[in-house]
């Protein structure tokens, strides 16, 4: 069997392709020279598609590229065969090779035709030129737009540093000018809390020339009304809050020097002030609530200790809500 079939691929009743040719020596390197620079040719468009693909690994397709080079490869084999064969009858291997570059070739290009609608579908040089010339635009408009933003951004920063100065000077200015009213306060509270000391003076002076007693109790009346009054600017004038007093403080002080007045009554009193929280007061509010305690004290001094040796007044003040209550 395997001499029938090295008989039927045995090439020894063929002659050699160059007797078609007569031997004539240029006929003879036409084909020759034609055919070898044909399989160069063949042989390193291959080597430039794998050359190619290997830099390109984003390129579509790469399979194609693989297959262009095979049939091409194979091509150039059948080429290369043409000049084997001008002097050795091998038309069976030729003719292999051949059948082999026909089934790569059909192959190839029944892979073709199925990937052009793909190949179609890629955006040509002049889309991508108009897609890249589109987004040059846009980068062009956004860096122009930024620029306006950086623009608006410094004179914004400008208005903010401008606006935060006049806003410090006038800071500056509105601080110092508390100060000054802080002191023009402290100042009246010192002179009015003297004037009324001079009164009060000139008014004790007077009392004690008076022989009537229900004279002097009325002038004894006006001195305390006064003296509160008097305190309350004493106490402003020391204090650290400007027109403000604590009420708990200034109402102990005010019950201590009712109790000393009236310790020449014949007896010694004892005024407690119990306060639920620390309560703040205006000159405004203090000065009528002063002069009520001092009605209060003044009266249960007076008329709640007949024939006592000693007492104790209390007073408890509490803060409900928004109103005080004693």
């Amino acid at each position: 069997m395997l001499e029938t079939l090295g008989g039927l691929f045995s090439s020894e009743r063929f002659m050699p392709h160059g007797m078609c040719f007569d031997w004539q020596p240029r006929m003879l390197w036409l084909h020759i020279t034609s055919d070898a620079i044909i399989a160069l040719a063949y042989y390193s468009i291959p080597f430039s598609l794998i050359w190619f693909i290997t830099r390109r690994r984003d390129i579509e397709f790469r399979y194609m590229f693989l297959l262009f080079g095979i049939f091409i490869l194979a091509c150039g084999t059948t080429h290369v065969m043409a000049i084997w064969t001008i002097w050795n009858p091998d038309y069976w291997t030729d003719g292999t090779v051949k059948a082999v570059t026909a089934v790569a070739s059909i192959g190839t290009a029944f892979l073709v035709w199925g990937i052009m609608p793909e190949a179609l579908a890629l955006p040509s040089p002049a889309q991508l030129r108009e897609a890249n010339g589109a987004l040059q635009q846009q980068v062009r408009e956004r860096m122009r737009a930024e620029e306006t933003v950086r623009e608006l951004n410094t004179h914004l920063e400008g208005r903010v540093r401008q606006r935060t100065a006049d806003l410090e000077k006038a800071n500056r200015e509105l601080s110092q000018a508390l100060r000054d009213k802080e002191v023009l306060l402290m100042e009246v509270h010192h002179r009015v809390k003297n004037n009324l000391q001079v009164v009060t003076s000139l008014l004790a002076m007077q009392a004690r020339t008076m022989a009537d007693p229900a004279l002097t109790e009325a002038f004894n009346a006006g001195l305390n009304r006064i003296f509160t009054m008097a305190r309350v600017h004493e106490l402003l004038y020391r204090s650290e809050h400007a027109g403000m007093l604590d009420l708990g403080r200034y109402l102990e002080g005010l019950a201590e020097d009712l109790g000393r007045f009236h310790q020449n009554d014949g007896f010694v009193p004892e005024v407690v002030v119990r306060m639920g929280q620390p309560l703040q007061l205006g000159l405004d509010k203090i000065t009528p609530l002063a002069l009520i305690v001092n009605e209060v004290l003044t009266n249960a001094l007076r008329h709640g200790f007949k024939e006592r040796s000693h007492g104790r007044i209390e007073i408890d003040l509490r803060v409900d809500g928004g109103s005080a209550e004693g």
